[in-house]
């Protein structure tokens, strides 16, 4: 066992730790796949957070906030989420179909007929 210092993980949490990053990383290519979005934005969109490097431009302790604050999996949790939320039709929303829309919904079917 490697033992490293004060503020390190070490041991079983380390290997949760770990496969929790190999889940994750697996679920976004599978879902960014299932997109069918080019994978010339994925190589870019991987990359994206490692721009908060920049942010130690302002100095160390500003650095590994903004760092650290980017390196989260709140982000894409909220964008999901979103998302989801958005793609989704509500029950209410369709059942507030208006008349204009049933009765054109109608004709369509009776002409197919």
């Amino acid at each position: 066992m490697i033992i490293k210092g004060p503020g390190s993980v070490n041991g079983a949490p380390r290997l949760l730790l770990r496969a929790e990053g190999l889940g994750v990383a697996l679920a976004s290519v599978a879902a960014f796949a299932w997109s069918g979005a080019s994978w010339l934005l994925f190589a870019a969109l991987i990359l994206a957070p490692d721009l908060s490097m920049l942010g130690y431009l302002a100095g160390p302790r500003r650095g590994a906030a903004v760092y650290n604050a980017i390196h989260t999996y709140l982000g894409p949790v909220v964008l999901f989420g979103g998302a989801a939320a958005l793609a989704a039709p509500t029950r209410r929303a369709r059942r507030s179909r208006s008349s204009g829309a049933r009765i054109s919904a109608l004709i369509a079917r009776s002409a197919m007929a």
